[in-house]
C-alpha cells in the first residue's frame, strides 16, 4: 500500500494515519531508526513509524500479541531515554486523530514545524 505521498504503508492503519498527517500539512519522516541500547535495541534496528516535529515518534500500533506489546514497551523506553515523546495510535483511535496530533494542526503550537531532529544513535 501507498500513502497519498508516497511513503510505503505496511497496514491499513499505517496508510490512514501518514494520510492524515499529509493532509493536515503535518511534517513527518518516516521509519525514524531508535537509539542502539544494549538491552532495549541490542541490534540497532529498531525502527519508529513516524518522526514529528517537537520530539515525536508515532507508533500505529496495529497488533496485541504479548511479543508485540513488549516490543512498543521497549520503543516507548527507548524514546524516553533519548528525551523523545512516544505517541500511540490504536484502531480505535482513527476517528479522534485530530486529538491526537492536536499540537500538530494549524491552531497548534508546532503547525507548520518541520522535523529537524533526530534519535542520537545510541544511548545508555
Amino acid at each position: 500500500m501507498t500513502a497519498q505521498d508516497g511513503h510505503p504503508c505496511r497496514s491499513l492503519l499505517e496508510l490512514v494515519v501518514d494520510d492524515f498527517l499529509s493532509a493536515n500539512n503535518i511534517s513527518h519522516k518516516l521509519e525514524p531508526v531508535y537509539p542502539w541500547h544494549h538491552t532495549l535495541n541490542p541490534t540497532g534496528t529498531r525502527r519508529g513509524d513516524w518522526l514529528l516535529p517537537g520530539r515525536v515518534v508515532v507508533e500505529a500500533a496495529g497488533m496485541n500479541s504479548e511479543a508485540y506489546l513488549n516490543k512498543l514497551a521497549q520503543k516507548r523506553a527507548l524514546a524516553e531515554l533519548a528525551g523523545f515523546r512516544l505517541v500511540t495510535v490504536l484502531p480505535a483511535q482513527l476517528d479522534d486523530l485530530a486529538s491526537l496530533f492536536q499540537a500538530h494542526l494549524p491552531q497548534g503550537p508546532l503547525a507548520g514545524a518541520e522535523v529537524e531532529e533526530a534519535f542520537p544513535s545510541a544511548i545508555g
